[in-house]
């Protein structure tokens, strides 16, 4: 919790707010501006951990982007 999320390319795109416990994985949530994401613990999403640096390596998979979207459209309408 509290690592920034980075892509390839080096942009920032968040931060681990929570860690979810799963049974066939683990989802690290991170938080952006349009909302949360889940991102599974897999070696297709997660690309790198730098713990000394508090830095994860990620590809977003198509559609994670969309479930902050969602979720924030979902937050706006209550």
């Amino acid at each position: 919790i509290g690592c920034s999320v980075i892509n390839k390319s080096g942009e920032h795109l968040g931060i681990i707010s929570d860690v979810w416990i799963m049974p066939a994985n683990d989802v690290w949530v991170m938080q952006t501006e349009k909302g949360e994401i889940p991102l599974p613990v897999i070696d297709d999403v997660i690309l790198s951990t730098d713990i000394l640096n508090k830095t994860i390596t990620v590809y977003m998979m198509e559609g994670l982007l969309d479930l902050a979207r969602q979720n924030a459209k979902e937050e706006d309408e209550y």
